[in-house]
């Protein structure tokens, strides 16, 4: 369980930090690395994904110590190194339960049997990994933490009002899935999984996914134990199908229900001073209708301090469930023999007593689901109302909402989204400019957040300050009566614009005059000076470094085809290779630092991904060893990311799409050796456009059946070489 007292830092870390795991799984073991041990790994990650091997005592008792309190390790130790580092560890409230693996099962068990944490001591693993996975099923319940506020000015109630009044959009999700899967990229259980979400998933079976053992419920739960917002925003689908699923079950009669819980003494005085007071649950809320089974669940360790069980008895009136539906889910759930009933996050109870029970081993927290018409709550309910409205909200709502609790960064990020999404003729946008330029005000340093921070967008916002400018020349306002930053963001955009102007002239030029680097170097500082990108300055960024780099890979091949490896070649070929790594690195700075994470659009980031790959396949073909390796798995790792987007996005016969076949099916057969995958790939892609010819518009059919041939040209000359 959590207070409301988070650290604000939790509202600006990107989803790449978010901790999607509450349990760690250790093995401690001399043995956990032999060769014998990878089928155990992977059946262990199906269980718990964050797994840690450890073959020294003190190391892995400095990680476990280091955990945060909030962290559930278990453990798999030999009866060998059990011996030494159980008693040092036990009453770490992180370590909740050990088992030993031994080939001694008789005599580890005599020291093992003095500490209640140990569950198993087994000589065969597989059945001792079939307890790990029993007793986590019910760890699940138990230890997963309650993030729980005092309903005042409860800003996370707010917050997911207006998140579930957004659109949600194909983007949304990819980045989710593209996310879970770099999370879960070494599990192939939970790939699988993943998988199957992105192909089956439906409003329809999102209680089957909430309730399965895998990536969703691990993901989803620590996205709201962690009030992650931006993760919260990829959610938002998904937990509106949830709410809606609860309305469409809700329960009919008012009913008993139980949840147990292990938590800190801590926490247990914060609940006890909340009495007659209001509490909102920050996450969905699993509770049972069987007393008997959920004190069950509860295990009380001796001599762990500072841990109490707790029972929560909760009184449930559908009639307070207007806002916020419970129903039983069990006949939803993936597991239909559990009695389990679900509240909707955001629920509000009033805390009526806290006491120990008959036998005082656990204490029990009575509890009432509150309506939005208890007198009490009516006030801040309808405060809520009045900031956001009922209408759908956009993210600019979003953007003043986080503004107004402070998270100013995040504040900025949903602005600039918006307004990367907008004509510029739209009427928003004068109050979004406002918005941006009154943020970076209160920052005090506007030059700062124009350059680091996002403001780069703005020098590509077309007729943006035109626009701005006639709405000023209209109201017949001055210059001196103008916001002082709005002026100095306009000189600014001024002045970038004019730069990146004479940059985008010089390029075109020295493209004409065949002079390359010169048309690299302008596409440079346009890249440089933080804009996005047009699909004109795209291409002509892609044609100037193609070009330079097609010189460089020319004179590589023909030098590395003369017979006499005389010191003039050697000299001769340790330029190139240097002018090449260069150029790969100008690039691929490019695109990691202004390029790919600013860019919004599907289309450009599936170029500006594709170029990732390319550019690491181009370094390659020119390094040795081990840094060839970290190459190819770069070049890998990009194309899979824009194949991923592109097919979830874009049409078969589309030029981009296509593009990044031919390039990859060339990857494949050049660099990885595999005559096969490369054909097997372009050939998919070849007869993928055939089928979809009819989508194909006037603006692409050039470019889409040249690409096409090529595609075909590739095949045919694969296809014979195999043969040969």
């Amino acid at each position: 369980m959590a207070t409301s007292s988070k650290p604000t830092d939790c509202f600006h870390r990107d989803v790449d930090n978010l901790q999607l795991e509450l349990f760690c799984l250790i093995w401690l073991d001399a043995n956990s690395n032999g060769k014998e041990a990878r089928d155990t790994e992977r059946k262990l990650r199906s269980i718990i994904n964050h797994l840690q091997k450890f073959q020294d005592v003190d190391q892995c008792q400095k990680f476990i110590e280091k955990r945060s309190k909030n962290e559930r390790v278990v453990m798999i130790v030999s009866g060998r190194l059990g011996r030494e580092i159980v008693p040092a560890i036990y009453k770490l409230r992180q370590v909740i339960s050990i088992y030993v693996y031994c080939m001694d099962k008789k005599g580890n068990k005599k020291w093992a049997d003095k500490f209640a944490k140990v569950k198993a001591v087994d000589t065969d693993l597989d059945e001792l990994i079939c307890r790990i996975k029993a007793d986590h099923k019910i760890q699940k319940k138990v230890e997963e933490p309650l993030s729980i506020s005092i309903f005042n000015t409860n800003a996370g109630a707010v917050l997911i009002h207006c998140l579930l009044q957004l659109k949600y959009t194909a983007a949304n999700k990819n980045e989710l899935i593209v996310f879970c899967k770099q999370q879960y990229k070494e599990n192939d259980f939970e790939l699988s999984n993943i998988q199957e979400f992105q192909d089956d998933y439906s409003s329809g079976n999102v209680l089957w996914w909430y309730t399965r053992d895998s990536f969703f419920y691990k993901t989803l739960n620590a996205v709201l134990r962690d009030q992650n917002i931006h993760a919260m925003f990829l959610f938002r689908s998904y937990i509106s199908d949830i709410q809606d699923q609860l309305k469409n079950h809700q329960a009919e009669k008012s009913i008993k229900l139980y949840r147990s819980q292990m938590i800190s003494s801590d926490e247990l005085q914060t609940l006890k001073q909340t009495l007659g007071q209001f509490i909102s649950i920050n996450s969905f809320f699993s509770t049972s209708t069987d007393k008997k089974q959920a004190l069950a669940f509860l295990d009380i360790p001796d001599g762990v301090e500072n841990l109490e069980p707790v029972l929560f008895e909760i009184d449930a009136d559908p009639k307070m469930a207007a806002g916020k539906p419970f129903a039983d889910i069990s006949p939803y759930s993936d597991y239909k023999d559990e009695s389990e009933v679900l509240f909707m996050l955001g629920s509000i109870f009033r805390v009526k007593s806290a006491n120990r029970s008959s036998n005082n081993k656990v204490w029990i927290i009575q509890m009432t689901l509150c309506s939005d018409n208890e007198h009490d709550l009516q006030q801040v309910l309808m405060e809520m109302k009045e900031q956001l409205g009922n209408e759908e909200t956009n993210l600019q709502t979003l953007g003043k909402l986080l503004w107004e609790m402070s998270k100013l960064d995040l504040a900025e990020k949903y602005f600039i989204h918006l307004l990367k999404q907008l004509p510029v003729n739209d009427p928003l946008l004068l109050s979004l400019y406002q918005d941006l330029g009154k943020l970076a005000s209160q920052t005090g340093d506007l030059d700062k957040r124009m350059a680091g921070n996002g403001w780069e967008w703005l020098g590509m916002a077309g007729n943006g300050w035109e626009w701005l400018g006639m709405a000023r020349n209209a109201r017949e306002c001055p210059n001196e009566f103008f916001p002082p930053w709005l002026l100095h963001l306009k000189n600014k955009i001024n002045q970038r614009q004019i730069q990146n102007a004479s940059q985008l002239e010089a390029a075109k030029v020295a493209e004409q005059a065949e002079r390359y680097n010169d048309m690299a170097e302008a596409m440079k500082k346009v890249v440089e000076s933080g804009v996005v990108l047009t699909n004109e300055e795209r291409n002509l960024l892609s044609v100037a470094y193609k070009n330079v780099m097609g010189a460089c890979r020319t004179s590589w091949i023909k030098i590395s085809s003369v017979e006499a490896k005389n010191e003039a070649v050697k000299q001769q070929q340790k330029r190139i290779v240097k002018e090449i790594r260069d150029i790969c690195n100008e690039v691929l700075t490019l695109l990691h630092k202004f390029l790919i994470p600013k860019e919004t659009n599907v289309e450009s980031k599936v170029f500006y991904l594709k170029m990732e790959g390319d550019y690491y396949r181009y370094f390659s073909e020119v390094t040795t060893g081990d840094e060839t390796l970290k190459m190819i798995k770069e070049a890998q790792r990009a194309y899979d990311e824009a194949i991923n987007l592109s097919s979830a996005n874009l049409l078969p016969t589309h030029p981009i799409r296509l593009g990044l076949a031919l390039n990859y099916s060339v990857f494949l057969y050049e660099i990885i050796n595999n005559p096969g995958s490369a054909c097997r790939f372009a050939k998919q892609a070849f007869d993928d456009a055939i089928e979809d010819l009819d989508s194909l518009t006037e603006d692409s059919y050039k470019d889409t059946t040249l690409i096409m041939q090529l595609l075909r040209d590739n095949l045919v000359l694969w296809t014979t070489d195999m043969e040969e």
